[in-house]
């Protein structure tokens, strides 16, 4: 039996792109190269192509409401926005985010000692936060790593 391989969602704009795992498998055998979807109409089928049709609607909404918005906007705009990241979110904000998304995939994605790592450079940026508040290098205008 193929093992299963990730799907992945590939945003273009303007000639950048991102790339964000959708948490999805498939085995090479099921997914449908032209169509971009997995084959056939088992569950396990239509449930993978009702997600990546949500996923697929949801970037183009964003890409919409920015468009409608008349202001400059990039690839990175649309992944932050997809992701729950605006610009007005602290660094121990989005950091907690990703703490949280690493204790949901505990033990599927991630191990224990993963999660211990996160937590001890949350701790240390809270430290370091703690001594350097109000400074405004803490806000970002843009969230580079996946999940």
């Amino acid at each position: 039996m193929d093992e299963k391989c990730p799907v992945y969602i590939r945003c273009t704009l303007n000639g950048s792109r991102f790339e964000l795992s959708t948490g999805l498998f498939l085995t090479t055998e099921t997914w449908d190269e032209a169509t971009q979807q997995a084959k056939g109409r088992a569950e396990e089928a239509r449930i993978i192509n009702n997600r990546l049709d949500k996923l697929r609607t949801k970037i183009q909404d964003i890409h919409n409401q920015l468009e409608s918005c008349g202001e400059p906007f990039d690839f990175l705009t649309i992944k932050n926005k997809l992701l729950g990241f605006s610009d007005e979110k602290r660094l121990l904000e989005i950091f907690d985010i990703v703490v949280k998304n690493v204790e949901a995939r505990l033990g599927k994605d991630y191990s224990a000692g993963t999660l211990k790592h996160y937590r001890t450079s949350q701790k240390r940026i809270e430290e370091f936060v703690k001594n350097h508040e109000g400074k405004r290098i803490f806000y970002f205008q843009m969230l580079t790593s996946t999940f």
